[in-house]
């Protein structure tokens, strides 16, 4: 037993240094491990304090963003609530409204009822004062006949008793005279009356009217009186039966009036504290109606900003409308504007055919003003011929007459002496003439004008004449054409112009579709903006998820390895107390 238990105790030892030993290379292992885990966990748990704090901030972010949607989403219901709760309000101011209104339609229709009354009642006076008015115009022109009437048959009688040749005429005749006179005064007497009395009676008619009218009146207020006198006696007569009652009541009343002091003074305090909490109610009422009030005018100037927004986007519609309707009529216009160029090549080309016609009209206007000038000067010619020819004659017949003029008029062989002016003959190259002259002449002279230079002057003449007709009638077609190149060229100008008004409106176009391009991709950026933001707000509300179950996972690790730590310290420390115990009695 003893060997057995000495083998037991040797065993044991030697388990007891390998357990020591082992548990000291555990510890080694253990210290190295732990410091390489601490160092890697302290990096773990600075990049997950980091995640976590981050996390959390974007956790506190979404929390309060939250909240914040919660408590516009509770005021917005209020807002819903309290403007249900003005609709129906208003609906039922306006039903008010409507029957108020209905009420005055009534009475305004009653009064319409009235006053048409009082028209026709108005017109019918009219009509009868209208007749009145004629009647009293009948008679007063039936007086002023009268009238006339009398003072011709005055204007007769003074005429007869002012005639001088009637002075020896009979006494039946004045008589007569007397008695028309008489009858015309008192004819006229008659129509003065009967006016005056006229006149009377519409006066008197008058002032009974008025009196009628005043008497009206006084009834009405007679009837007043009458009424508020009724009134104020049977209040007097109230009065009078609720004094005995009165006296009653005081001489019940100082029992009661203890009482009703009590109830009065309770019912007061009752009353004022329920008006305190009426004012309470209303001041938060009159705060709420403020706050409504506010959003109210929030809303409808969102709205009037909407609406404009909306009223502009239509007028720009519009205006790319009307764009669109111009280019396609300028489009239109535009076809001819390939022609511009040969248009501006014609008319430079016309500009000079203008100018060499207006070179060419002004070269034959200085031929015909020279050939008039020729004309001129060969009628003056002929007139100096003409003259020189009858003064010739007439010498020639003097001396015929005198017997002196007998000599051969061809002396030296036909050769023809100076004419009998002394003067000489002069071709002035115009002479149209010197026929006549020479048939004047008894003879022809030796190296003089021909027969035949009449007709030649005058065929220039003729000759000259078409020539201006025919330069006229140029110049006429010259200015015609002159003023259609100007109208053409006045329509290609209108033409250029809306050619640069087509330009400034497609400028125009373009920059506005820009504009439309630049705002789509700003709003395709916006919604890509919105997208990625939801899309990484889902992408972050994952991960925190996972983050938060690693987490969890993590914390989950951390205590397991700690409890396992724990027993492992324990049961180190339980071995080696053991050991250091069994250490003692081997040394």
């Amino acid at each position: 037993m003893s060997g057995k238990q000495s083998e037991m105790e040797g065993r044991l030892d030697d388990m007891l240094s390998r357990i020591a030993v082992e548990t000291q290379e555990i510890e080694e292992l253990e210290r190295q491990l732990t410091d390489g885990q601490i160092l890697a966990n302290e990096s773990l748990q600075r990049d997950l304090e980091g995640i976590i704090s981050g996390l959390q901030e974007y956790l506190r972010g979404l929390r309060e963003q939250a909240r914040l949607a919660q408590h516009q989403v509770v005021s917005l219901q209020a807002e819903n609530q309290s403007l249900q709760l003005h609709l129906e309000h208003s609906a039922r101011t306006h039903r008010q409204d409507l029957s108020v209104q209905q009420e005055e339609a009534d009475a305004l229709r009653e009064r319409q009822v009235q006053l048409e009354a009082e028209l026709t009642r108005t017109q019918d006076e009219k009509a009868s004062l209208q007749l009145t008015v004629w009647r009293l115009q009948a008679q007063c022109e039936v007086s002023r006949t009268v009238m006339d009437r009398t003072r011709i048959q005055l204007d007769q009688i003074t005429e007869a008793l002012l005639e001088p040749q009637e002075l020896h005429i009979g006494p039946e005749h004045t008589y007569r005279t007397e008695d028309m006179l008489s009858r015309s005064v008192e004819q006229l007497l008659r129509a003065i009356q009967l006016t005056r009395t006229r006149t009377n009676q519409d006066q008197s008619r008058e002032h009974i009217h008025k009196l009628h009218y005043q008497i009206t009146q006084d009834q009405d207020q007679i009837t007043q009186d009458q009424d508020q006198i009724i009134l104020n006696q049977y209040r007097r007569t109230k009065d009078q039966d609720q004094i005995p009652q009165l006296e009653v009541l005081g001489v019940d009343q100082p029992q009661d009036h203890d009482q009703d002091q009590d109830q009065d003074k309770h019912q007061n305090w009752r009353l004022q504290e329920e008006l305190q909490r009426l004012r309470v109610r209303l001041q938060e009422s009159e705060s709420r109606n403020r706050v409504l009030q506010n959003n109210r005018e929030q809303l409808q100037d969102v709205q009037q900003e909407r609406d404009a927004l909306l009223l502009q986007s239509v007028g720009h519609q519009r205006s790319l409308e009307r764009l669109n309707r111009k280019l396609r009529q300028l489009s239109r216009d535009m076809r001819d504007q390939l022609t511009v160029d040969q248009l501006r090549t014609t008319s430079q080309q016309l500009r000079d055919l203008t100018h060499t016609l207006q070179e060419e009209v002004e070269e034959h206007t200085h031929i015909v003003e020279q050939l008039g000038a020729e004309l001129h000067k060969a009628q003056r010619h002929k007139h100096r011929t003409r003259t020189r020819a009858r003064t010739r004659t007439r010498t020639e017949g003097g001396a015929v007459d005198s017997g002196l003029g007998l000599q051969d008029p061809h002396p030296e062989g036909g050769q023809h002496g100076p004419p009998a002016g002394g003067g000489k003959w002069v071709d002035s190259g115009g002479g149209s003439d010197a026929e006549t002259s020479s048939r004047e002449t008894p003879e022809t002279p030796a190296g003089g004008v021909p027969p035949h230079r009449d007709t030649g002057d005058r065929c220039v003449c003729e000759f000259a004449h078409k020539e201006a007709k025919r330069l006229e009638e140029e110049k006429k077609k010259v200015r015609l054409e002159s003023k259609q190149l100007r109208h053409t060229l006045r329509q290609h100008r209108s033409v250029m112009q809306v050619c640069d008004e087509v330009e400034c409106v497609e400028k125009t176009l373009l920059k506005r579709q820009a504009e439309l391009r630049r705002a789509d991709r700003l709003l395709l950026e916006a919604q890509s903006c919105t997208h990625t933001s939801r899309e990484q707000e889902e992408r972050w509300s994952g991960e925190l998820q996972r983050e938060s179950l690693r987490q969890q996972e993590d914390n989950l690790k951390v205590r397991h390895s700690f409890s396992s730590d724990t027993e492992e310290e324990q049961l180190s420390g339980l071995m080696n107390e053991h050991g250091v115990w069994r250490a003692e009695p081997v040394a």
